[in-house]
């Protein structure tokens, strides 16, 4: 029977994005800043972090702060999560907006096109 983690999919990530790490899975506070360098497998990331303390880490096999599986794997928690920074998510927002008017605009092009280029006043 499916679990909660086998239906886990975690959000799609690409090289550069900016995301928070924290060290405690359990415990997401006091965030580093971080970005991701890699995508090694279907569930994990890897993150560059930099703390003026430790300088730059990489963090290899992260995974985001919602997957189900660090409740339940104690060896997944030590390599911390991951989770966007709130701008990276107003980014995927807006680029989410944006291609939803592109399609918008072209039904309705489509849409005047069948119909002869008139519009109904």
């Amino acid at each position: 029977m499916p679990t909660e983690t086998d239906s886990f999919s975690p959000p799609k990530v690409q090289v550069g994005d900016s995301v928070y790490w924290y060290h405690d899975p359990l415990n997401c506070t006091e965030p580093t800043l971080g970005w991701i360098v890699e995508r090694p497998g279907m569930f994990t990331v890897s993150v560059l972090t930099f703390n003026p303390n430790t300088g730059f880490l990489e963090r290899p096999s992260v995974r985001h702060k919602d997957d189900p599986g660090l409740q339940e794997h104690s060896e997944w928690r030590q390599w911390g999560c991951w989770e966007f920074t709130p701008q990276t998510a107003q980014l995927r927002k807006m680029d989410s907006l944006v291609s939803q008017i592109a399609s918008l605009t072209e039904q309705v092009a489509l849409a005047r096109k069948h119909n002869g280029g008139t519009q109904n006043r």
